[in-house]
């Protein structure tokens, strides 16, 4: 891999220029996330095929909050995939690699739309329910289950490659 090949991002550039508090020791918020995604234009390089984007988390600071790495990085997830995400940025400095895994199962599980069950359609057209009823109907549970444990194992699968690296 060449340099040509990477692009670094320094997050203490985009803290000290663009955060409420750009001392701070902690990366937190999704819309300090959202606001280093557009300073950092994620979404061009996300674009381009071969560029491997190193993001560095200064040592000085204690940590990345999940909600930071979600709005930074959930549309590079869901658009890349966990397997090319994970092959595609490289983070170095501060070890947040718990919080980078949780980040990752959870832009999955709460930023995408899984396409076999749309659970806001089926409670606005469910009628008043009691206790004894299956909500919202087994077949439909099922879809989001087979979808949910599918997405879980590629998860497995990408997150397995992410901690060989």
């Amino acid at each position: 891999m060449t340099t040509s090949d990477t692009y670094l991002i320094d997050l203490q550039v985009a803290a000290e220029k663009y955060f409420d508090h750009p001392t701070s020791r902690i990366l937190v918020g999704y819309k300090n996330g959202q606001i280093a995604r557009e300073f950092y234009t994620l979404d061009l390089f996300d674009l381009i095929r071969d560029k491997i984007i190193i993001v560095h988390v200064p040592e000085y600071m204690f940590s990345m909050s999940m909600s930071f790495f979600r709005g930074m990085f959930s549309t590079s997830i869901l658009n890349l995939g966990v397997e090319r995400f994970v092959r595609k940025y490289e983070f170095s400095g501060r070890d947040c690699s718990r919080t980078i895994e949780a980040g990752i199962k959870d832009a999955i599980m709460f930023d995408s739309n899984i396409p076999e069950f749309d659970w806001d359609d089926e409670i606005r057209n469910s009628p008043p329910f009691t206790p004894r009823q299956q909500f919202p109907t087994v077949g439909k549970i099922n879809n989001f289950v087979k979808a949910v444990t599918k997405a879980r194992d590629d998860l497995n699968v990408a997150l397995k490659e992410f901690r060989a690296k």
